[in-house]
């Protein structure tokens, strides 16, 4: 089964916009430049949108549906990190190396994904500076929140774990 079904024109993206980090201050027109490099796919319930340890080939936007972070293995065994939510980015770190995917990502339920290879990611900044300033700034605010959350979970677990201790 392929990455990602046919490019396809992706009405609702200019709307959908409003309410992602991802695509925020973008105009019009530049929604426009990046749909043209955006892919849908439909994942069913349980289906891995991401597998664990393969090369990062994309970031992937929630259009429908939720997903799950998943660390360690798929079969039941692996400790959920975060739900991902309708809207959410997830698989940025990826357009900045090339290490292998560190978590699974499953779909909770039926799910649209929308998501941007990053060969054509890197083409389009380099197309259009403007518009790749703005994504990557973008996604700089992006990870920088996934990290304070981390630094804030990371602090409660040490936290409660000292507290058993003593």
């Amino acid at each position: 089964m392929p990455l990602f079904g046919s490019k396809e024109k992706l009405k609702g993206l200019i709307n959908f916009s409003k309410h992602n980090p991802l695509l925020k201050n973008l105009t019009n027109k530049e929604i426009n430049e990046l749909e043209m490099i955006t892919h849908l796919r439909e994942y069913k319930d349980g289906e891995i949108i991401i597998q664990s340890k393969e090369p990062g080939l994309a970031i992937y936007i929630i259009k429908k549906g939720n997903a799950y972070v998943v660390l360690g293995s798929v079969g039941g065994k692996g400790e959920i990190l975060e739900k991902i939510e309708e809207g959410e980015v997830f698989g940025e770190m990826s357009l900045f190396g090339n290490e292998p995917r560190s978590v699974h990502v499953i779909a909770d339920g039926d799910a649209q994904i929308l998501g941007i290879f990053k060969h054509d990611f890197d083409a389009l900044i380099h197309r259009n500076k403007k518009l790749g300033f703005k994504l990557l700034y973008n996604i700089a605010i992006l990870l920088s929140s996934k990290l304070r959350r981390a630094n804030v979970k990371l602090y409660k677990k040490l936290s409660d774990h000292e507290s058993t201790l003593a």
